[in-house]
């Protein structure tokens, strides 16, 4: 039998119309929540419609590369379309970790992907890049392993081992990466939702988060929260954190950003990891 998330991946996981136009409409509106879907503006050259009935179509103008479409396809897009199917959508990057997942998430920058690429050599599989779509399944979260290519900044393929693909856009230091580790599970339960955060200090920190913290940190790995809040009702947003914060272990790991230190602190959340194989959340 054919999953949602399968079927939501199936749906919307290609594009049912790929347009090329020397002019867009409505090109100054970058997001348009309409009745059963919406539609989103890149940069005023990329369009995307999505409509639940039909999927998700795309307009450009002349000079954009197949690498941005699909960034964009691959992440807002999806994203977006997934919550408008009662989905969750996490800007995070996920690892597996013994029969579950443990995802990172963090402001952009703050190296979630990057990290999430070095666990591979520490026995952790990469699961999913930027974005974790998850739907409910036997009291737990559950995901399919990413839809989206691991994308890393230019200075970070020397720390992770990841080999260099091509680059994002042009301008841009960021470039789609090959990862021998990555997980071959077909479905699994998120257990383990890790907030990154900078420290000063040489010695980096991993704690559990609990109580009326929790729930109001689970807002922090949301993807696109400023337009998913377009889409959802107050109450389902409450409702959510809720869920979330019952059903997923909340860590908050503070490290420092020296290079020097990566190895040292990436060995660290490894270590933390480990210990993480009930996956019971108190």
């Amino acid at each position: 039998m054919t999953s949602k998330l399968q079927q939501f991946f199936a749906d919307t996981g290609t594009l049912a119309q790929v347009t090329e136009r020397g002019r867009l409409d409505n090109s100054d509106l970058f997001f348009n929540p309409v009745e059963g879907g919406f539609d989103i503006c890149v940069d005023t050259r990329i369009r995307f419609e999505y409509r639940e009935k039909t999927g998700v179509s795309c307009f450009f103008q002349p000079g954009t590369t197949k690498a941005e479409l699909e960034l964009w396809h691959k992440g807002s897009v999806m994203g977006l379309a997934a919550w408008c199917q009662g989905l969750v959508a996490l800007h995070v990057s996920a690892v597996q970790c013994g029969k579950g997942l443990v995802a990172m998430a963090g402001d952009s920058g703050a190296g979630k992907s990057t990290l999430a690429a070095a666990l591979g050599t520490h026995g952790y599989p990469l699961f999913a890049d930027d974005t974790l779509i998850l739907d409910r399944q036997d009291g737990a979260f559950v995901a399919m392993p990413g839809h989206k290519k691991l994308k890393l900044w230019d200075n970070a393929f020397e720390l992770t081992g990841a080999v260099r693909a091509e680059q994002l856009q042009p301008g841009i230091e960021k470039y789609f990466a090959q990862n021998a580790s990555t997980s071959s599970a077909a479905l699994l339960p998120l257990t383990d939702l890790v907030l990154l955060t900078e420290t000063d200090a040489a010695q980096p920190h991993f704690r559990q988060i609990r109580g009326a913290e929790k729930i109001k940190r689970c807002a922090d790995a949301l993807y696109r929260p400023d337009l998913y809040a377009q889409i959802a009702k107050g109450q389902d947003h409450a409702a959510l954190m809720l869920e979330l914060s019952t059903k997923v272990r909340i860590w908050e790991f503070g490290r420092s950003r020296n290079r020097e230190l990566f190895a040292e602190t990436t060995r660290f959340l490894a270590r933390n990891l480990a210990g993480l194989t009930d996956s019971s959340v108190t």
